[in-house]
């Protein structure tokens, strides 16, 4: 074997060796990228998965929204109102107080009013106004219901509501909370237990009505007695302010009266057993005389 025949075997021998470490090579690189493949897939199934759940999770929570916008229709909280102008960039107007105007009737002034969308609808067309739902906010999770108010007037800043059915004694005396959260609407439950409650109480203040007026009509009775007992009392008393020519029983009353009856009769009743006495004394000083007389006459001569 020449020379050259020598260095193609030995390139022959390298290149084989050569292309042996790069089969290798491309076989290790090609394993690692289909390892990567896979794992990009089953990562890429899991995130579908993934995704899936997040979406079915979106729709669960859109409808429990959606559930509860129709049960509880649009909030007005400041607080609400607050936290969706930073998340938004918004410049919403500023929900502000809510004043009592008239406690008797129930009315109050809210501040809030078509410019943040309440009842702004029914104001552009001149539709009767709704009704809302008042709670007034203790806590962050805690709220006292204050009951159906009927919108009597809008504008866009203010609103003035009615309660829709009577007020409870003393019930605006808690209408003090700084913090007020207006729905549109609420829970049937809601309006139903507090009527059940009003019913319940307007029976309940029938009943106390029912017995207030037959206690005033025994009261009555009572001072009628009474009067009459004061009556005859003044009549067995006497009355001292009756007129001076007025009658010794009334003036002096018929005890006092009666007493001195009595007291004039018994001492008339002693002038008669005197006279009597004197009488019987007479009486038997006349029978002595007479007898004597006889006595005198039947001496007489010729007698």
């Amino acid at each position: 074997m020449n020379i050259f025949g020598k260095v193609a075997a030995g390139l022959t021998v390298v290149l084989a060796l050569a292309a042996t470490y790069l089969a290798i090579q491309v076989f290790q690189a090609r394993s690692s990228r289909l390892a990567a493949i896979e794992t990009a897939v089953e990562a890429f199934e899991g995130l579908d998965e993934q995704i899936a759940a997040e979406e079915l999770a979106r729709d669960a929570a859109r409808s429990r929204f959606v559930s509860i916008q129709q049960q509880w229709g649009k909030v007005y909280d400041p607080v609400v109102l607050s936290k969706v102008a930073q998340a938004t960039g918004q410049n919403l107007p500023q929900m502000g107080p809510i004043r009592l105007i008239d406690p008797a009737a129930g009315r109050i002034e809210l501040g809030v009013g078509t410019g943040l969308g309440l009842a702004q609808q029914e104001a552009a067309q001149n539709l009767p106004l709704p009704t809302v739902h008042v709670y007034a906010v203790d806590s962050a999770t805690e709220a006292d219901y204050l009951g159906e108010f009927r919108l009597t007037a809008v504008d866009n800043t203010i609103a003035t509501a009615e309660l829709t059915r009577p007020v409870l004694p003393g019930e605006t005396d808690r209408w003090r909370a700084e913090q007020y959260r207006i729905r549109t609407l609420a829970p049937l439950s809601y309006p139903k237990v507090t009527q059940e409650l009003a019913t319940q109480i307007l029976v309940a203040r029938q009943g106390l009505t029912t017995e207030q007026t037959a206690a005033a009509a025994i009261e009555q009775q009572v001072q009628q007695a009474q009067q009459l007992i004061n009556k005859r009392l003044a009549e067995l008393n006497g009355d001292g302010q009756a007129p001076a020519d007025a009658p010794p029983e009334v003036a002096n009353g018929l005890v006092a009266t009666l007493s001195e009856v009595e007291r004039v009769r018994d001492a008339a009743a002693a002038r008669v057993a005197n006279l009597r006495q004197v009488y019987r004394d007479r009486y038997d000083e006349l029978e002595t005389l007479v007898q004597q007389i006889a006595s005198l006459v039947s001496r007489l001569p010729g007698a």
